[in-house]
């Protein structure tokens, strides 16, 4: 006849038993999911693709056609006391990266 001592033993086994096993189901779909994760975020196919999806290949040459005349504004003044030209030169590149990343009539 099994004793109290016996009962409580054998319930913290089970226990135990129950929650090894839950936590180790659930480090191996973590696992598998972290994996697949790391492998995609890795992948630069992952990127290539929405590069080419979104046209941005398309839209560089134009940004970088756009932007030479900032360039040449900062370049023309060598002691780089126009801190104001470079600030126009941001406010410039961040308008054209906006206009570059809307979409165009032709994508819908």
């Amino acid at each position: 006849m099994p004793t109290a001592k016996d009962k409580v033993f054998r319930f913290i086994a089970k226990f135990l038993a129950v929650f090894f096993a839950s936590l180790f189901v659930l480090a191996t779909i973590l696992v598998i999911i972290f994996f697949n994760v790391e492998n995609t975020l890795l992948n630069a196919g992952t990127y290539k693709r929405a590069l080419v999806k979104n046209n941005v290949y398309g839209q560089l040459s134009a940004l970088a056609m756009g932007d030479t005349e900032g360039i040449e504004t900062i370049l023309a003044d060598p002691a780089g006391t126009g801190s104001e030209k470079l600030e126009f030169h941001e406010r410039s590149l961040q308008r054209r990266l906006a206009e570059a990343a809307q979409p165009g009539p032709s994508a819908g």
